[in-house]
């Protein structure tokens, strides 16, 4: 059975999607603290958290490290709604978090998020939330989850539109190490309306972040 642990502010978004929600292989397990949530993924051990930026009791940096620590709940993906407020979004990134949604939140866009997570397979929920600048663009600054990663570039996920060939600025976390990588989109695919794959190549890094994606790739190749 399929365990999605949900704050209770963004249940009533999912509620909309009976046709998902409602099959008997799935529990969705609502919470009102991010405490709850935490003792509830330890007795559910739950496949997809869906929680609020300001869910009470704890900060996200404290609540992704109690997940991301035990090892029974490691594994399990965080998606987290917040404000477009730089400071948000720039605390999940380093904290760990799978995936972000803008507040306030679009019906169909957590239904399509929800959904792309619960059906990846195992090996593929190994994801990198990352912050991404194109190259003299200002201010064109965006956030995406990537589907693969290796020390020759990665696979993102995105809704941001940009262009074959565009330069690009990575910056990411592997547990609390810092990556910062430039590189080059050398593959663009429109997946749906409002999402797009891309395949960018590393053009420089350097040897410690190297080292350090190697490690990360090497724990998790028989995950």
């Amino acid at each position: 059975m399929t365990k999605i642990i949900v704050d209770e502010a963004i249940l009533e978004h999912l509620a909309q999607e009976k046709a998902l929600f409602s099959r008997i292989d799935f529990a969705v397990i609502p919470c009102v603290t991010k405490g709850q949530v935490l003792a509830a993924h330890e007795q559910e051990n739950a496949d997809l958290i869906l929680i609020d930026y300001n869910m009470t009791e704890m900060t996200i940096e404290d609540f992704c490290t109690d997940v991301r620590t035990n090892e029974k709940m490691k594994h399990t993906l965080i998606v987290v709604a917040s404000e477009d407020k730089r400071e948000n979004l720039n605390r999940c990134l380093k904290c760990g978090v799978d995936s972000l949604l803008i507040k306030p939140l679009n019906h169909h866009e957590l239904i399509d998020k929800a959904t792309q997570f619960l059906h990846i397979k195992k090996r593929e929920q190994v994801r990198v939330l990352m912050k991404i600048s194109v190259t003299g663009k200002i201010k064109d600054t965006f956030y995406a989850t990537s589907h693969d990663i290796s020390v020759s570039g990665i696979s993102i996920e995105t809704e941001k539109n940009i262009s074959m060939g565009d330069m690009v600025s990575v910056i990411f976390y592997l547990r609390t190490n810092k990556i910062e990588v430039e590189g080059e989109v050398v593959r663009k695919e429109k997946m749906t309306d409002n999402v797009f794959q891309y395949g960018i190549r590393f053009l420089r890094i350097d040897d410690h972040s190297r080292s350090l994606i190697e490690i990360f790739v090497k724990m998790h190749e028989d995950f």
